[in-house]
């Protein structure tokens, strides 16, 4: 499943629409999220023991706090495609909201088609960001700053 980023410029959305979207489908793109973006290759941790269920109002906060940290860099920005779009397309008062509203905006997903389409575009961004040095240390630096407060937050702490 791929999402189509060509026409984003034009998709104006109001992203801060978190009544429109469930705390399931947060839990949904924050695993995604995670998934995409911490795994043993990359950063040395990966998520693989826990499932979407297991995100708490906790996780989706640290999500949101580092997907807007990411989106706000200009050097990850100029190599990705959908987070750039992602960011084009209206206000970033919630990450996780944004990319729910973007995904949910196409098709109609189940939960884990929504964790399956986050995770493959992210992949995707991550690749293209891996081969940009300064990109890739930008996005690394994020990402392991939060892996201790990610763990703590899915074993209950």
């Amino acid at each position: 499943m791929s999402i189509n980023t060509n026409n984003v410029i034009s998709m104006k959305v109001n992203l801060n629409t978190s009544n429109e979207i469930t705390f399931e489908d947060k839990q949904q793109v924050a695993y995604g999220f995670l998934k995409a973006f911490y795994t043993s290759d990359y950063v040395g941790y990966n998520v693989d023991r826990y499932s979407a269920d297991n995100v708490t109002q906790e996780i989706i906060d640290i999500v949101n706090k580092m997907g807007k940290e990411i989106v706000a860099n200009v050097r990850i920005l100029q190599v990705t495609v959908f987070l750039n779009a992602i960011s084009q397309a209206g206000s970033l008062a919630e990450f996780i909201g944004s990319v729910a509203y973007y995904i949910l905006s196409g098709d109609a997903y189940s939960g884990l088609q929504i964790v399956q389409v986050t995770e493959d575009e992210l992949i995707k961004d991550k690749n293209k960001i891996k081969q940009n040095a300064l990109a890739n240390t930008a996005l690394l630096t994020i990402l392991r700053r939060e892996i201790n407060n990610i763990e703590l937050a899915f074993n209950g702490f």
